[in-house]
């Protein structure tokens, strides 16, 4: 092996040893190894790593051999065919946890994706379980072994490595909810703030944050007395996405509307037209249900900031919950009126029943309830 020489290259904010080399049948060729440095004020390190990575090759303690992709390398290559087929918000969230935390650990460790074992990703999972959720890190877990998958199939592996892998069990969050007295409160407190339309439009129809902030004036028929669940707005790493699809088929729904619902959403469309009036040229005609007053669709977590703030303030009048638990008191109110789990699984938009059921332990408060009617007529 003759004429080696090296350089360093920041990629993605590590540095890298890149070495060039002819090969035993005269090619010139080049291989790179990361140092697992941040190219941030280590580039000292990372040359006296260079130079003792040149020795060691001169000395033929380290093979030049190609060994194919970095686990690292593939998982790229494996998101970016993989992005025709996912909706954009979930690619958006595939790459921030590629780039954010798979990419940086494996590629600071420079395992071959030939080599990977179960050991290598039950490091990677224990060392990311220490300051992010269960919940959090099976996503991951569930993106690698879907690319190893693959890798099974085009034949670069011959076993998936991330099959088996065991998590510890996850604490299991339970929805709180409002009752019917604790809901008029709010509905007074949201009264004339920001968040007051997709409070309002939530409580009615258990709305996903989502699908509440992705209503358009478009997807809303006064004469046909309905709404569209047919789009959706989505924080991705700080972005608002628009989304043209929903969660799942089952999200995309109809709702109907009667005559109070009109009469507030026609109410909330003159005060649009209102503000555009104001704001003149600078009003953003965004075409949304949920704006600010220049005419911006809401970002959503602005409106989880805000309805936790405007409950803050208000402590001694409610409970603090979140806004998905808003989602939690319709189907609440619902099941206390006498819907079936069916009936509720329609209108939440919820693809399998099996989800529905999580309200269930609600029913035995219904049954107190009817207990409690039936002692009153017969004593």
């Amino acid at each position: 092996m003759e004429n080696i020489t090296g350089s360093l290259r920041s990629k993605r904010g590590i540095w890298q040893m890149i070495v060039n080399f002819t090969d035993a049948s005269g090619k010139r060729k080049q291989k790179s190894k990361s140092t697992g440095l941040s190219s941030r004020g280590n580039k000292k390190q990372a040359l006296k790593m260079l130079e003792d990575y040149l020795d060691e090759i001169r000395c033929e303690n380290v093979s030049l051999e190609p060994k194919g992709l970095l686990f690292s390398e593939y998982m790229q290559e494996w998101l970016d065919e993989e992005e025709i087929h996912l909706r954009h918000s979930t690619f958006a969230n595939y790459k921030i946890i590629l780039n954010a935390h798979i990419v940086p650990y494996f590629e600071g460790k420079g395992i071959y994706l030939k080599d990977l074992t179960s050991r290598d990703l039950r490091k990677y999972y224990n060392s990311k379980l220490k300051h992010l959720s269960v919940c959090t890190v099976k996503k991951h877990h569930a993106n690698m072994h879907k690319a190893l998958k693959q890798a099974v199939v085009d034949g670069l592996i011959p076993y998936n490595p991330a099959t088996g892998i065991e998590f510890p069990k996850a604490k299991k969050y339970v929805g709180q909810y409002y009752t019917q007295e604790e809901i008029k409160i709010l509905q007074e407190l949201v009264k004339g703030t920001v968040i007051e339309v997709p409070v309002m439009l939530t409580i009615f129809y258990g709305f996903r944050r989502s699908e509440v902030l992705g209503l358009r004036w478009k997807s809303i028929n006064f004469e046909e007395k309905t709404i569209h669940v047919e789009h959706t707005v989505v924080d991705v790493n700080g972005q608002t996405i628009a989304v043209d699809d929903t969660k799942s088929e089952s999200s995309n729904r109809y709702m109907p509307m009667n005559d109070n619902i009109m009469k507030y959403l026609k109410s909330v469309r003159k005060k649009q037209l209102e503000d555009k009036m104001f704001y003149g040229n600078s009003y953003i005609d965004s075409g949304y249900v949920c704006t600010y007053e220049n005419g911006e669709v809401l970002k959503p977590d602005y409106v989880s900031h805000h309805f936790k703030k405007l409950l803050k303030e208000n402590s001694d009048k409610l409970k603090m919950i979140r806004f998905h638990d808003l989602r939690h008191s319709s189907a609440t109110l619902l099941l206390k009126l006498g819907f079936s789990l069916k009936d509720i699984q329609e209108w939440l938009g919820h693809s399998d029943i099996a989800t529905t059921q999580r309200y269930a332990h609600f029913l035995e408060e219904k049954k107190d309830d009817m207990l409690s009617m039936i002692t009153e007529k017969i004593g």
